[in-house]
């Protein structure tokens, strides 16, 4: 009897046990789902986008130069001259050819002569029958003629030295080194009068409001991201109170379309301002770039200009 008693306590016991668990289970929210994450890309470098080494396209002389290493120059400012004392005299030349219309006003005198006396011949014939002959009223009607085309031909030399000015004018430009674009001379190669070969190169500008920044990726996350994605770099090894520039975001603009298969990587390219010159070249960043399915959720960051 004692034995029963037991037993149906314990099952009792095990009954209010179940319960209880059951009870807590129930109790447990459901599992949120996974947040979908930034892609990492470590040990990305920089490199300014605008980086040129500066040469004539001809050999000569270095007459003048007006640069040297940390000027910074604007767009189309001449840094330096190659000896262009023939080409300015030959210029000078087809200039004076260019502004002379004195062949104009000549051939139109000599046609308004021509036409006086034809028109002279005509009226005497009208007047008196046969007073010139046939041959010389069409000689002078041809002359006449002539003198007209004159002018037609005198027009056209001018307008062909116009356009010869302006060639000597491109051939004497072609002697002047100017800066494609806003930068700052890192490298001054040549010296005023040393000797230069065609495409020798003179001068480095590099300009620094734009950066770009390389790295790699592998395949699925290379998958998840587009030109356009938000991308963010920090610079590795730098405390925020020594980089200005310790959080900067730009846009990604390149995701190639090989795949190296020996490491297993997808080339990307994100472009970044650099308005207040805090990124230099060859920097090791993280980059973090927002899919389009986060970038789209979040408010964008002013549009970074393409190369």
């Amino acid at each position: 009897m004692g034995c029963r008693i037991r037993v149906v306590s314990y099952m009792l016991n095990l009954v209010l046990s179940l319960g209880c668990v059951g009870q807590s289970l129930s109790q447990i929210p459901p599992e949120s789902p996974i947040k979908e994450e930034h892609i990492l890309v470590q040990n990305a470098s920089t490199r300014f986008r605008d980086r040129v080494n500066l040469s004539w396209d001809r050999p000569g002389i270095v007459s003048k130069l007006m640069v040297r290493e940390g000027d910074t120059v604007e767009a189309k400012t001449t840094l330096a001259t190659l000896e262009d004392s023939v080409p300015t005299a030959a210029l000078a030349v087809a200039e004076a050819e260019a502004n002379s219309e004195v062949e104009i006003r000549l051939a139109e005198k000599k046609f308004e002569s021509t036409s006086l006396e034809y028109q002279a011949v005509v009226s005497a014939n009208r007047q008196k029958s046969n007073a010139y002959g046939e041959s010389e009223v069409q000689r002078l009607k041809i002359a006449a003629e002539s003198a007209k085309i004159e002018i037609e031909f005198q027009k056209h030399k001018l307008q062909l030295a116009k356009l010869k000015r302006d060639q000597a004018q491109a051939e004497l430009s072609s002697f002047h080194l100017n800066a494609p674009f806003e930068g700052i001379i890192t490298k001054v190669q040549k010296n005023v009068g040393e000797a230069v070969s065609q495409q020798d190169a003179l001068l480095e500008l590099v300009g620094t409001k734009h950066v770009c920044v390389d790295g790699y990726v592998d395949f699925e996350s290379a998958s998840r991201i587009h030109p356009g994605d938000v991308a963010e770099i920090t610079i590795e090894g730098h405390s925020a109170s020594l980089s200005k520039a310790n959080s900067i975001r730009g846009r990604l603009r390149f995701v190639d379309v090989n795949y190296q298969r020996v490491r297993g990587v997808v080339r990307i390219i994100a472009d970044f301002e650099n308005s207040n010159a805090s990124l230099r070249d060859g920097l090791s960043v993280t980059m973090r770039i927002r899919p389009t399915s986060i970038s789209n959720a979040e408010p964008k960051p002013a549009a970074v200009e393409k190369q």
